[in-house]
């Protein structure tokens, strides 16, 4: 309770002084009415797949999709980081303003030659003018009215705090229903897959198509070491072969999906569900052979690449 309160006094003390900064998204209102988006998230399903495929298109990436492999030839439009920022603040031990502040300049160099919009929390605007970033980038910026945890009451407009957006794939949910569009595609979303699919792109295990078992097994421990963040306990490893050279060693678990419950895993995709239906969007998740999608609508990619 007492947090739930010193975390409603924060946002309205950031909505009192930062308002101001969303006045400006009312250039993105409908400004793709009726228009496909194409959400790219981060997971491990993203390996192999060609980005540029998808220029023309309207396109939205977050956090570190400008890690992957085919980022330099996609024609992004619009990126998204949730992240805030909070000078008395740091988001926890493994993020802190020092890796805030790399986290930003990777970005800030990733982005240097693309026509990009960008979407971050409002605070995050004065640090990036004291750090000189994103110069000459289009900028815009949301607030939070509350936690998603804590409101009764969702809406999709970015001119005003909103309580949706709770990391990257809520807030390119939000910008793209925001912005008009009607059919939305996610590509990337382990998390909202069954079984949950683990990791990144970027942080997966990949090994050698030749590897031993006994070599394969230590690779496991070794792997499992250095992620002491992750529960590996119930996980299971599938191997999906990239290439004539490789695989990745595709971590999964089974969480629990009955709606309604206290510790429904895919709450928030639920809401999300929602919200576009009241909207008269749809979405649709792409996801990888071998997985179903709860929540959203299930799409195959090579439905979507012909």
């Amino acid at each position: 309770m007492i947090k739930g309160l010193l975390r409603k006094t924060l946002y309205t003390i950031e909505n009192f002084y930062l308002s101001h900064l969303l006045v400006k998204n009312e250039e993105l209102r409908n400004k793709h009415y009726g228009k496909k988006a194409f959400l790219f998230a981060t997971g491990t399903s993203m390996l192999g797949l060609d980005l540029s495929k998808f220029n023309g298109e309207v396109t939205l990436g977050c956090n570190e999709i400008f890690r992957h492999p085919s980022f330099p030839s996609l024609d992004l439009k619009y990126y998204v980081a949730g992240v805030p920022f909070r000078q008395w603040r740091q988001i926890g031990p493994r993020f802190t303003h020092e890796d805030h502040h790399q986290y930003f300049l990777e970005i800030d160099k990733a982005f240097r030659n693309k026509n990009t919009t960008h979407l971050y929390h409002a605070t995050v605007q004065n640090y990036l003018m004291k750090r000189g970033l994103l110069s000459g980038i289009s900028r815009y910026y949301f607030l939070r009215k509350s936690a998603l945890i804590d409101s009764d009451e969702q809406q999709l407009d970015l001119a005003k705090p909103v309580s949706f957006i709770d990391g990257g794939l809520t807030a390119m949910i939000v910008l793209a229903m925001f912005m008009g569009c009607k059919e939305i595609y996610l590509f990337g979303c382990g998390y909202t897959y069954s079984p949950v699919q683990s990791f990144h792109f970027y942080n997966c295990m990949r090994c050698s198509k030749d590897i031993e078992k006994e070599d394969m097994e230590v690779a496991i421990k070794s792997f499992q070491l250095a992620h002491p963040e992750t529960d590996f306990i119930g996980t299971k490893i599938s191997n999906v072969y990239l290439n004539d050279a490789e695989f990745l060693a595709d971590f999964s678990s089974y969480v629990n999906t009955e709606e309604g419950s206290a510790d429904d895993y895919y709450k928030v995709h639920r809401l999300a569900l929602s919200l576009a239906e009241a909207n008269g969007v749809r979405i649709m998740n792409v996801v990888p052979p071998g997985y179903e999608s709860p929540v959203y609508q299930k799409v195959l990619i090579e439905t979507i690449l012909s």
